[in-house]
């Protein structure tokens, strides 16, 4: 026959005064640590300026190509009233 020991219920002994400083001087410090932590805004950086477009625009080649055929239109007609 096995006997149960009795078991004690032990309480946790309250801890020692810590070297924390009290609660009101940890306020006073959590602002100056926030100053430090807020980090300042990266300058913008500068953009380059664009390159020229290496071709023309579409307005520009449109009313070339119009100039071109109205040209050839009227040589083709010289042309053809030479021989007639």
């Amino acid at each position: 026959m096995a006997t149960e020991e009795p078991t004690v219920a032990v309480e946790p002994a309250p801890e020692p005064a810590s070297a924390d400083p009290p609660p009101e001087e940890k306020e006073e410090t959590k602002p100056e640590a926030k100053a430090k932590k807020t980090k300042e805004p990266k300058p913008k950086k500068v953009s380059r300026p664009r390159n020229p477009p290496t071709h023309p625009s579409y307005e520009e080649v449109r009313s070339e190509t119009i100039i071109l055929i109205l040209v050839l239109i009227i040589t083709l007609i010289l042309i053809l009233l030479q021989f007639l």
